[in-house]
């Protein structure tokens, strides 16, 4: 009885202790920076890449006063260096102030996958169309560095920080794929520290998780430019085929313009041809016009020529005739006398 006692003494003890840590956790304080935002677009840019920074849960934009409030467990250093780097912006903390020393910074939320592993997936993938999206959906997902596909043997290997059945489940709802996991290697744990050097390196949590940030960052940049990369090659595939396309419009035109050209010439070339009939019956009707007159020239000449002869020759036998009564009545006249 006093041992059984003495264990509900020491639970009860307990309790309280954990109780008080529980309630000791602090909630994690808003983050306000002091952001150039001229327009809408600047603010879109800024809460674009904010969102994508491990521990972000809201952005609000005060575009009037130019502040950006932060609402998660983040290193409002880190945020400032992280909108320097990918807007240019020159970025300062207002809330809350920088630590004093010898107070403890915040502790901040760690990945839930500690390194980068590979996930080996069986999806149904049959043709090179559905390989090329599902790889394009893939590398879309948060935490997704590289992506393999192997279409003879539908395995796709997917490298990244990220969950394995959390993948599993992102394929299916934005494909409508099953995919089955074959081989997940696992990131070497990391050795749990001792209580002492826990409370060492409580300082230096920030500095880690900084680190892990920027791993994070790296990871992202790293999609980042797979997606620019898949991206060029989309525009650089679309662009070859818009090229073929213009070629196979001018090579139409050129054809049409060919035909039309060819067409022309041959009406030309059927012009001149019939003017060159034209020109050569005008000629040769011409000709047989002179022939004809020529022949009615010298029909009318022979004609002439022949009533001439035959009028001369009647005169003279006129005048023969008369001659002879002249003749004939001369001698009567004198046999008279």
């Amino acid at each position: 009885m006093d041992v059984e006692t003495n264990q509900e003494e020491v639970k009860a003890e307990e309790k309280p202790v954990e109780e008080t840590k529980e309630e000791s956790k602090p909630a994690a304080t808003p983050v306000v920076l002091l952001v150039d935002l001229h327009c809408v677009g600047c603010s879109k840019k800024v809460e674009r890449v904010l969102m994508k920074v491990r521990g972000v849960e809201a952005i609000s934009m005060d575009m009037g006063l130019n502040q950006v409030t932060i609402k998660g467990v983040v290193n409002p250093q880190a945020l400032c260096n992280v909108i320097e780097k990918k807007t240019k912006k020159r970025a300062s903390i207002l809330s809350p102030s920088p630590p004093a020393e010898g107070e403890p910074t915040p502790q901040l939320v760690n990945s839930l996958v500690s390194g980068v592993n590979t996930i080996e997936l069986n999806v149904n993938i049959n043709c090179e169309g559905c390989a090329r999206e599902l790889k394009k959906k893939i590398l879309k997902m948060r935490g997704v560095i590289t992506v393999e596909t192997d279409l003879g043997s539908r395995m796709v290997s997917v490298m990244g920080i990220m969950d394995a059945q959390q993948l599993v489940d992102y394929i299916y709802k934005t494909t409508k794929k099953h995919a089955s996991i074959i081989h997940k290697s696992e990131p070497e744990p990391e050795p749990e520290p001792k209580k002492e050097e826990e409370e060492k390196n409580e300082e230096g949590s920030n500095e880690s998780e900084s680190k892990g940030d920027g791993q994070y960052q790296e990871v992202e940049e790293v999609r980042e430019d797979q997606m620019a990369d898949e991206a060029e090659e989309g525009y650089r595939t679309m662009y070859n085929e818009v090229e073929e396309e213009k070629e196979d419009q001018m090579a139409n035109k050129v054809e049409e313009d060919y035909q039309r050209n060819y067409n022309e010439l041959e009406e030309e070339k059927e012009d001149q041809m019939a003017n060159k009939v034209e020109e050569d019956y005008q000629r040769n009707y011409n000709e047989l016009e002179e022939v004809k007159e020529d022949q009615m020239a010298n029909k009318v000449e022979e004609d002439y020529q022949r009533n001439y002869n035959e009028l001369e020759e009647e005169k003279e036998d006129q005048m023969a005739k008369k001659v002879e009564e002249d003749y004939q009545r001369g001698s009567v006249m004198s046999w008279r006398k």
